[in-house]
């Protein structure tokens, strides 16, 4: 009950005492009060006007005043009805009455209101629309805390971080459930676990059951960090188990599902695949699609690694530093493919070439047509030539019925060695030719020389050699003679043998290393006769 106090209106005391219920249904309350006039309960018609204040003296109110004229007044008691609002009472508030008696019969000129005093606390029963903090709309289909303005069923506003925590001492955790009571809907929970879980205590656990006792885990997350998907106990920061009876454990996909990669796990082994959702089978990539092989651009590799360029392009693989500008480009033109080293700056092919016309390599070289070009030096290491028909070294060139005993080797003290069926022939240094017995020569110990010969030795039989004998003036037996081509050596003959049968005669092999009769072009070639 609420009580206003004895008040003094004009020249007569009126007292009133008064007491508000709590309405059911509305946000309307019901204000009883007790009105004497002169110290007596008063009888009969009076106006009354409601004001809400938000201060006991002063202050302001922001709620339209209330009329209830025409009261009746019995033996001082009046009851009626005041509606401010349910935003009305989210803090304290108090209720100024201002009251004319008699009510004014509507002729004539009313008299004032007389506002009684003092302003009186309006306390508990209104608090019923809202309560500490607690606001329901006009409707009552939204309730909000702290704030009046609810936008959902229930509305939740909080100046700290912590705006609301859900706790129990159970055992069995702590669970929050979410229901749709819809066909086919059902609990969907999350479970903060304790002790007496079977997945152990601390777990966050999402889950589903078609009762609110009722668990089915389907993904968990522990105090480490690691994330479970149908498996409850992680053993790494994220592991996904598949359902029973699919094969696919995991997908990623666009928006439309039609690019996706699929991750598989089968009794024997696991597999990634590029899946084409269009065509609804493997795409452009798969992981160990065979017990470890890899595709790239192909859904069944037959190598361990094996990337297919897409129709209409020309490049297959690129691998290139942070900002692009060195390259290394693998490509696939026409009936062969090419290795490229690509400067990415100028966006053209820069320093080597592999393969790039059906087995060509150049180096320095981007567009080399022979075998092997280098546009700059080379430089090789090893060892000296082995033993006959055996080359350690790499220096050895054949083809054309050479061997690879043979070549070039570099001393360490910046000799230059030539061999011969793994035998030191001769030897170059800072004072010229040396050869294997210690002795030396130089330019000046040529004692011939002659250019420009032309020789056509004719059908020549498979494993069979001719003799060609020249005039050269100078030339005594026991020189040494050296055969210079002016081309490569007609097809498949090979050049030996020269030396000085006698005074100013020089003589060398032709012989037909193949196995059937050739008769060979003529050949151009110089001859130098070196005096030992």
């Amino acid at each position: 009950m609420f009580l206003i106090r004895s008040v003094v209106v004009a020249l007569a005391a009126v007292s009133a005492m008064a007491c508000v219920a709590a309405a059911q249904t509305s946000t309307s309350f019901t204000y009883q009060g007790s009105l004497s006039f002169q110290g007596q309960p008063y009888t009969g018609t009076a106006d009354f006007r409601f004001v809400l204040f938000s201060a006991p003296q002063d202050g302001a109110t922001q709620w339209a005043p209330v009329d209830r004229f025409s009261i009746d007044v019995r033996a001082g008691v009046f009851t009626t009805d005041l509606d401010f609002g349910a935003a009305a009472f989210s803090d304290s508030r108090w209720l100024e009455i201002q009251v004319r008696t008699p009510a004014w019969n509507g002729t004539g000129t009313p008299g004032p209101l007389v506002t009684l005093a003092p302003r009186q606390a309006v306390t508990r029963s209104p608090y019923s629309i809202q309560t500490r903090g607690i606001y329901v709309n006009e409707t009552g289909n939204q309730a909000g805390i702290n704030t009046v303005a609810p936008t959902h069923a229930l509305d939740v506003l909080s100046a700290d971080i912590f705006a609301g925590a859900f706790s129990s001492g159970a055992g069995g955790g702590t669970w929050l459930n979410l229901l749709n009571s819809s066909a086919g809907g059902r609990y969907w929970r999350l479970i903060s676990t304790g002790q007496g879980n079977g997945e152990g205590a601390g777990k966050l656990l999402i889950g589903h059951g078609l009762s609110r006792s009722n668990q089915n885990t389907v993904m968990a997350m522990q105090p480490d960090g690691a994330v479970g998907i149908g498996n409850i106990s992680p053993a790494a920061r994220l592991e996904v188990t598949r359902f029973a009876g699919a094969t696919e454990t995991a997908r990623f996909s666009e928006p439309g599902g039609l690019a996706q990669l699929r991750l598989h796990a089968t009794s024997s082994r696991g597999e990634i695949q590029g899946w084409d959702g269009q065509a609804n089978q493997p795409g452009v990539l798969a992981l160990n699609g065979a017990g470890g092989s890899v595709g790239v651009g192909v859904s069944g590799p037959a190598a361990r690694l094996e990337v297919r360029r897409e129709a209409g392009a020309t490049e297959t693989a690129r691998f290139s530093d942070p900002g692009g500008f060195s390259q290394l480009r693998v490509q696939a033109v026409g009936f062969h493919g090419e290795l490229q080293s690509w400067n990415g700056s100028t966006n053209q092919p820069a320093t080597m070439l592999l393969n790039a016309a059906g087995g060509n390599v150049g180096i320095g070289v981007p567009g080399t047509t022979a075998l092997l070009e280098v546009g700059g030096g080379v430089r090789a290491r090893g060892g000296a030539p082995g033993g006959i028909g055996a080359n350690s070294s790499g220096y050895a060139f054949t083809g054309n019925g050479g061997d690879t005993d043979s070549g070039l080797f570099s001393l360490a003290n910046g000799e230059v060695s030539i061999f011969t069926n793994a035998t030191e022939r001769v030897r170059f240094n800072s004072s010229g030719l040396r050869f294997t017995d210690g002795s030396t020569m130089n330019r000046n110990q040529i004692v011939a020389s002659a250019s420009n010969f032309t020789t056509d030795v004719g059908t020549v039989l498979g494993n069979n050699r001719v003799w060609v004998n020249l005039s050269v003036a100078g030339a005594q037996p026991g020189d040494v003679v050296l055969i210079s081509l002016t081309g490569d050596p007609p097809f498949p003959f090979v050049i030996h043998g020269a030396h000085c049968p006698g005074a100013n005669q020089v003589r060398f092999m032709v012989q037909n290393v193949g196995a059937l009769s050739v008769d060979p072009p003529p050949f151009t070639y110089s001859v130098v006769v070196i005096r030992p």
